[in-house]
Formats: structure tokens, sequence, C-alpha cells
């Protein structure tokens, strides 16, 4: 179907297809955005089989973790005393006690949530004025309450000035779940990627072993990795994960998107460049498998123009990837003029695209789609 730049169906104004792109085998009907009152920072809804999608978000950094569970059509209606708390910054401290040896935290900031082994898995940054110095987990059970947690993962050093735990993601495995965080300068090309595991057997064990995302035949071609990527495993694939990565978060340095696939011991197998331009700086992205057809992917990031306008938060953009097609058809849609750190699932016939705008408040775009 072809969609007409502007025009206007019943679930609102479908936005403008950005020049450069081509038609698609899907009809995007509608976006539209709703505010979600009580949480500010990083919005993830998240499918655990229940009626009705849990959400996770922040209250500024070091506000505690906050989750509910909310029908999509209702989020906008949602008040501060809907939301429960999971976590709480003084419950996230006990967990990363002073210590000489170690960097010590003031706050959490930053999280990641998925649903994995019939739990809630939420993997947070514990920070050090602007450096991510530590990670914490929690699970939770499908009524909201918490199993496991907060308990510390992995703490940085006091000599460590190269690691960034902030801007984390997560996915899951075949008995847990695998955390990313960033290391720079790397050991050796290709290892700017730092991993922990946690098992679904025993989440609750500390300070678990640390890995590396390694590239040993060097197939990123000197490209970095960076942190604020997304991570996703496809169980029946040989080369199980998937990653999303752009190559900085700094917003004043152009930045490509990488797909990068590892296998179980998390060594590079194949890494391509998917979205480059000069003049842009691209970060954050994440994508979602449509339900209905497999063979699409609606993906998300968040575009910086260079050089940067003063004060730009940055847009956040949408591009559909037909994997059935040879030539990968696309198509561009600005999703949001203000926006950062997108979340996107997909539920039935309608796309999730949560994110924060430096309100006080989160929003979520709604992607109704039909084949």
């Amino acid at each position: 179907m072809i969609v007409v730049p502007g025009r206007v169906d019943a679930g609102g104004p479908v936005g403008p297809i950005l020049p450069g792109w081509v038609d698609e085998p899907i009809d995007l009907a509608s976006f539209t955005t709703v505010r979600v009152p009580g949480v500010q920072l990083w919005l993830f809804a998240v499918d655990d089989g229940g009626e009705a999608p849990v959400w996770s978000g922040e209250r500024t950094q070091g506000g505690g973790i906050f989750v509910v569970r909310c029908a999509i059509d209702d989020v906008g209606t949602l008040t501060e005393t809907d939301w429960q708390q999971v976590l709480a910054l003084t419950d996230a401290l006990a967990q990363f006690p002073v210590d000489s040896a170690f960097r010590t935290p003031t706050s959490h900031a930053d999280h990641w949530h998925i649903y994995a082994h019939g739990r809630h898995w939420i993997a947070f940054s514990m920070a050090d004025g602007a450096d991510g110095v530590g990670i914490g987990l929690l699970t939770l059970d499908d009524s909201l309450a918490v199993v496991t947690g907060p308990t510390r993962l992995y703490r940085s050093v006091a000599a460590a000035t190269n690691v960034a735990t902030n801007d984390l993601f997560m996915c899951e495995t075949p008995t847990g779940v695998v955390i990313f965080f960033k290391t720079f300068p790397p050991a050796r090309a290709g290892e700017e990627l730092t991993l922990v595991e946690a098992t679904a057997a025993d989440p609750s064990l500390p300070d678990v072993a640390v890995g590396m995302v390694t590239d040993p035949l060097g197939l990123l071609a000197g490209t970095p990795m960076a942190n604020g990527g997304s991570a996703y495993y496809e169980a029946t694939a040989a080369e199980p994960y998937v990653l999303l990565v752009p190559s900085t978060l700094a917003p004043s340095a152009a930045s490509v998107i990488q797909q990068v696939r590892l296998d179980a011991a998390f060594e590079v197998t194949e890494a391509a460049v998917v979205r480059s331009r000069v003049d842009r700086g691209y970060a954050m992205p994440m994508r979602a498998v449509i339900p209905s057809l497999p063979a699409l992917s609606f993906w998300c990031w968040r575009t910086i123009s260079l050089p940067p306008v003063s004060g730009e938060v940055g847009t956040l953009d949408s591009w559909v990837w037909d994997a059935a097609s040879p030539r990968h058809r696309h198509l561009q849609r600005r999703v949001a003029s203000i926006g950062n750190r997108p979340h996107v699932p997909a539920f039935s016939d309608r796309i999730v695209i949560a994110y924060d705008t430096s309100k006080p408040y989160c929003s979520v775009c709604l992607v109704d789609y039909a084949p």
C-alpha cells in the first residue's frame, strides 16, 4: 500500500516519509502520542503473557524504579499512586558499601527491563557523579513482587576510569540473562563491550564473573561498539545473539548503527553498518519483530544533527526492515521531534515506542499497523 506523506488516518496523522526511502508491504496506519505520568526516565513496556503489559520507569536519577501493569490504551490515565516502587535508592546503595578498593556510587541511574524464564528482570546502573560504576539486578514475579534483589552483579575497582555501566542493555540467555556495558579504550579492537551474566537458577549471587564481547576475526573493521544499544536472543539460531549498537554516544560526534551477531561464546560472527551519515549522530537503537509479519521488524533510534543545535535532545526516527526482500526495502518516519531512550516492543497489531523527553513525564508513541 502506498503511503502518502501527510495523509491522515482514523488514528491520527501519519508522519511524513523522509526522503530517500521506499514503500513497505505494511500500512503504518497511525502514530498516536500519549503522555505517561508518574515516571520521567527509562520507560519500558514488557509483555509477560498477562492481560496487560508491565511498565517500568524511573523518577529522576536516584528517585527509584517503579512498575505497574496497565493496558496500552489506559497508560495515559496513570497517576503517581498507581506505580509500585520496586527499588529505592537506599536499598541499592546498601549493596555497594564504602570500600576503598572500589568506586563508591551515590545514586542509581538507567535500567533495562525484560521478561524471561518466568520472571521480570530489571538491571540497573549505579552512578558516581556522571559515571556508571556498578550494576545491580532485581527479579519480580508475575504479580510484580520482588523475588530476588537488589543484588550487586558488578562494581568498578577504585582505579578504573575506563568503564561505563550507564546506558547498559540486556537480553535473555539459555540459563538467565546477560547485561552489556562499555569498556574504553579496549585492550584490543572490538572488545569495547563487557558483559555479566546472571542465572535463573540463582540470580541472587553477587559479583558474578565478567566477560567480553570479542572480535577475533576483525569483522568490525575498526568500528567501535558503544553502550546505549540493545540485544536480542534468537534461541533457534546457531549464533543466537544480535546486538544493535552505536559507535559512540557522544552527542557532538558522527556515529553509525551496527548490527552485530554473536555466537554462544559472545564472539562476533557477523557485523554490518546499517545506518550512517556524516552529518548525523545515531544512538540508542532498538527493534521489535512484527508478530503477524515475522520478516518485518520495526526499528527506532535517536538522531542528533551535526553540529548539534544548542540544547537539542534529539529526534526519534523509525525504520521498517524487510528481511524477506532481496533489497531489504526500508521506510523511515519521524516518531518524535524531541525524544530520547526509545524502547520498542510490539503487541499484536500495535507497536509501542516508550521514551522520555526531558519533561516531568514520559511519552509513548502507539503505532497501529496492518499488512
